[in-house]
């Protein structure tokens, strides 16, 4: 339950993660090329039921597991180093 004014304090929150989150996106757009760095974008979701689970108490069941674990492993597929082809 928010308390009165806790909108108030939520929007806050959110815009000032929302202001610190824009600025490491763009400090790591200049370190690592574009392609790498866009597939870390469907952490969002992830990051997103990991607040609502420390900060609201939201319950995670095994469901929300199995999704989070399929989105690391697709990460990390998509982002492991690719063998040179042999001919």
């Amino acid at each position: 339950m928010l308390f009165e004014g806790g909108f108030t304090f939520a929007n806050f929150l959110a815009d000032a993660f929302a202001i610190f989150l824009f600025i490491v996106w763009f400090w790591l757009m200049r370190r690592y090329p574009a392609a790498g760095l866009s597939s870390f974008a469907f952490l969002s979701p992830a990051f997103s039921v990991i607040c609502g689970w420390l900060i609201l108490g939201e319950s995670l069941t095994w469901k929300i597991f199995l999704a989070l674990g399929l989105i690391a492993v697709g990460l990390s597929v998509v982002n492991r180093p690719r063998r040179p082809r042999t001919a």
